[in-house]
């Protein structure tokens, strides 16, 4: 395999898998204020359910990034892709809130794995990473478009349980796609003995001491303070908007989610 063709190879699997998790990842939003009317909860409730999820979507990835430096790149984006599926095929089933947090949680770990793998991917197996990094974060940005607006407007004409069946089946597509790619995981990179990554816990608990001695530690709060308010307003946005007098004077009655209905409304 040329170097062209395993870039190609490198791009379809990061850039298909980019644009599904972030598909996933602004569709719970949207079904949130669907979630609160169809199961009759508070907003503080769903939010904490729905909080599970995007914490482990965080914090999975520490040990994802492991198991993409044992066992390959390429597997764990597919496994994330398949965990997605099977995910949402279970919130699509959740007969309770129980059983939603359960899918939604899993989702969490699954999509964890994505960036860790998928970034990795790029900066080893494509030969031109800034070329690389640049469509895969083209594609990101689709998904966070177009996700959300294609799983607004299924909203108008379907149930929220067939939309996450929806997904699900574009997760699982997306998975085998990538399952069949051929792809050379060390073709953008001279192997030359390099770094190690830590293979064992003790090694990963020494490396993480040394990095946590650094400004890393006082970045890292940042970015977790920045992230709670970027989270909070997203998720909640969607309700925000349906709770808002001018946002309601601006819809007709017929542009609802299907089995849902607006404040005030009969």
């Amino acid at each position: 395999m040329s170097a062209n063709e395993n870039d190609r190879a490198v791009l379809a699997l990061t850039m298909l898998g980019h644009a599904t998790v972030h598909t996933f990842e602004l569709s719970i939003p949207l079904l949130l204020s669907v979630w609160m009317t169809d199961f009759n909860v508070t907003a503080a409730t769903i939010g904490g359910i729905v909080a599970l999820g995007y914490s482990l979507f965080g914090l999975g990835a520490l040990p994802a990034g492991m198991l993409a430096d044992a066992y390959g790149r390429q597997p764990v984006i597919v496994a994330c892709l398949i965990g997605m599926a099977g995910s949402f095929v279970l919130v699509s089933l959740a007969p309770n809130l129980i059983w939603l947090a359960v899918g939604l949680a899993l989702w969490g770990i699954a999509a964890s794995a994505y960036h860790p793998a998928g970034l990795s991917l790029i900066s080893t197996g494509v030969t031109q990473q800034g070329r690389g990094f640049a469509y895969h974060g083209m594609a990101g940005n689709v998904g966070i478009a177009i996700g959300p607006l294609a799983v607004a407007f299924l909203l108008l004409v379907v149930d929220w349980r067939t939309v996450a069946l929806i997904l699900a089946v574009l997760a699982a597509v997306t998975a085998v796609a990538g399952f069949r790619l051929r792809i050379d995981e060390t073709s953008g990179v001279q192997m030359d003995g390099g770094f190690d990554s830590p293979t064992t816990a003790s090694e990963f608990v020494f490396s993480s001491r040394k990095l946590f001695a650094g400004g890393f530690a006082f970045v890292l709060v940042l970015v977790i303070l920045e992230g709670l308010f970027y989270r909070g307003i997203l998720t909640f946005l969607p309700e925000l908007l349906k709770t808002s007098s001018t946002y309601r004077l601006s819809l007709s009655p017929g542009l609802h989610p299907r089995g849902t209905c607006m404040p005030g409304s009969s």
